[in-house]
């Protein structure tokens, strides 16, 4: 009974989530702090910009990760599109692969106080966030930012309460068979064991 309980409130928050585009709102000082340091390398605030979150570590969850591929190219059509795709949270190695692709925040922060600020202000004011199975991009939907998950593996994690999220799963090889499998095959009971991070 309390599994159903807790099921019903779960999506009574997610509707009030999607319906609204900032749910929490980030103080009046980070906002001006934010555009003030955006300012500063001459990147313009009211020009449309993109939050990127993607995971990019090498531990035993790597099915996780972004591929390096599938994150130029999210880059390269937000650049075509007039936007600016801001990197939030990477490590050294992520940061150097999309030198030429995203700006990561970090390279025009001086504190962590203004890092934190801006995080803030992108996860609320961006047009829209691009993550991955990863904790930097769970934050974009408590201020209704719309989330495109990339390469979301596996399926069945949890993901923010945001209904109008949407969802490019990875792909899965199959070994045996010697090709990928469609959507259908991924989820379905004969290869259920391809959405577990555990090799056993």
């Amino acid at each position: 009974f309390k599994s159903l309980l807790a099921r019903k409130e779960y999506y009574k928050l997610a509707k009030e989530i999607s319906e609204k585009r900032n749910f929490l709102k980030v103080p009046r000082k980070y906002i001006l702090l934010s555009k003030r340091i955006l300012s500063s390398f001459s990147i313009d605030s009211k020009k449309f910009f993109v939050g990127l979150h993607l995971r990019s570590n090498f531990d035993e969850r790597t099915n996780r990760n972004t591929s390096i591929e599938n994150s130029k190219y999210i880059c390269e059509l937000i650049k075509s599109e007039g936007g600016i795709p801001l990197l939030v949270g990477a490590n050294k190695f992520l940061s150097r692969e999309l030198k030429n692709y995203a700006l990561d925040i970090r390279d025009i922060c001086n504190t962590t106080y203004e890092y934190e600020a801006l995080q803030l202000f992108i996860w609320s004011n961006c047009k829209f966030w691009v993550g991955s199975q990863s904790g930097g991009t769970l934050p974009a939907s408590l201020f209704g930012t719309l989330t495109l998950w990339l390469d979301f593996h596996p399926s069945g994690h949890f993901h923010p309460p945001n209904t109008k999220d949407l969802f490019v799963p990875r792909r899965v090889f199959n070994m045996n068979l010697n090709r990928f499998l469609s959507w259908d095959e991924s989820t379905s009971d004969r290869y259920r064991f391809c959405q577990t991070e555990n090799v056993l």
